[in-house]
């Protein structure tokens, strides 16, 4: 199961049907003249393997090893419809610890109660009152209002909660694509991309935009430590995740190890991260030219027979105001054949500039989809190696200092 399907391979993964690991998605773009290439860029922090040892997230560590699966929804096969997903697209917890999950190949907003029993849907495909076209993702605003994201109509439609449902209350004309977006400080930050560049840009809730940063074309290019590395990979600016936290905005790319960190009340750029140990396919296999877009890990190693590590498209969500988990899978394969897959993680202290490594097959899950104080939504690896799209439900300890919520923002 992937939740990393964007447009425009989107459109192909809907009329041709998806598989779980596509060679491939887009096409390779021809290398830039040398005069239209951007210059080089250095990085603030510089986040490797070895950082291992700090005790803030040592803590941190710990409560999520100590994370209790409470149930679990998702089978293959089941009597139960509500049991079943065709993939698990986006997921919201709520206030009152409801867990909120966008079924985007079905097209469907189910919602939990704590107890893991199927409370109702929201909405439904259409063009009505309270209908979306193509649900992207969701958000949750102010006293648990829920915002649904239509990528067809580029418009948000919004629900309130009541009792035990969501219902609709008006629409949020927004005019921009979203490809991936998060809610906070009464902002809409979107991220999308057009024919002349990447766009990141705040709009309010009544759809008018308040901010626009300027990204100038698709194409980055690193310095790291003493080694130069040209890397000029297409998917690198226009696929990236969005993530809010209180006091930070994320943008995680998903070709390239970078996370850039945005302030989002003052709406100014703050620093970027380069993840060292990062085997995104595109990287590992041609780094002097733009590369064969779209890859992902499995696809890449039969495809071209490689042995090697090769990682599938990060992500990255808040677990507080300021602790950052940034998380893959890693495949290794060897002579076009995968030997081994694991998934792995870091806990990235933004305040401090400290990080950890997590190798998350030593946890009760392997893929953090979303948390609000105690409560976590995770997958499971062995789950994830069946792809069967499922979410499971623990309670880590709690935390000391302030509550939070996050979630990741899928690109849609």
């Amino acid at each position: 199961m992937r939740r990393w399907w964007i447009w425009p391979g989107l459109w192909a993964c809907i009329l041709l049907g998806c598989s779980r690991n596509p060679a491939s998605v887009g096409n390779e773009l021809p290398l830039p003249a040398p005069g239209h290439l951007p210059p080089p860029e250095t990085f603030d922090w510089q986040v490797t393997a070895a950082d291992t040892t700090d005790p803030v997230l040592e803590a941190w560590a710990r409560r999520l090893r100590q994370a209790r699966r409470r149930w679990q929804r998702g089978k293959l096969v089941s009597e139960d419809p509500h049991s079943m997903f065709g993939s698990v697209w986006d997921v919201e917890i709520d206030q009152k610890g409801r867990v909120l999950v966008l079924d985007f190949v079905n097209q469907e907003v189910r919602v939990f109660d704590r107890s893991g029993a199927f409370l109702t849907t929201v909405g439904r495909q259409g063009e009505g009152p309270g209908e979306f076209v193509q649900a992207g993702h969701l958000l949750l605003g102010t006293n648990d209002s829920l915002y649904i994201y239509d990528n067809s109509r580029m418009m948000l439609l919004v629900y309130y909660s009541k009792i035990n449902t969501y219902v609709f209350e008006r629409y949020v004309l927004i005019n921009r694509g979203a490809s991936s977006s998060c809610l906070t400080n009464d902002n809409l930050f979107t991220y999308n991309y057009y024919i002349k560049g990447p766009e990141f840009m705040a709009v309010n809730l009544n759809g008018t935009p308040v901010w626009n940063a300027e990204i100038d074309g698709y194409y980055r290019r690193a310095i790291t430590g003493n080694r130069r590395v040209d890397n000029f990979i297409y998917s690198t600016i226009t696929r990236a995740y969005i993530s809010c936290g209180m006091k930070f905005i994320s943008i995680t790319y998903s070709y390239y190890p970078v996370l850039d960190i945005y302030d989002p009340y003052r709406k100014n750029f703050l620093f970027n991260i380069w993840v060292h140990d990062v085997h995104i396919a595109p990287q590992v296999f041609n780094p002097k030219r733009v590369s064969i877009a779209h890859f992902y890990a499995e696809g890449f190693i039969q495809k071209y027979d490689y042995s090697g590590k090769v990682d599938d498209p990060p992500s990255a969500l808040f677990l507080s105001d300021h602790i950052l988990l940034y998380q893959f899978i890693r495949y290794e394969g060897y002579q076009g054949k995968v030997v081994r897959a694991y998934p792995i993680a870091y806990l990235l202290d933004l305040h401090r500039r400290k990080a950890r490594r997590l190798h998350l097959s030593d946890y009760p899950f392997a893929r953090v989809l979303a948390v609000r104080d105690t409560i976590l939504v995770g997958q499971r690896w062995d789950l994830l190696q069946a792809d069967v799209p499922h979410i499971a439900y623990y309670t880590i300890p709690e935390e000391t200092g302030n509550s939070f919520s996050g979630a990741i923002r899928p690109p849609s």
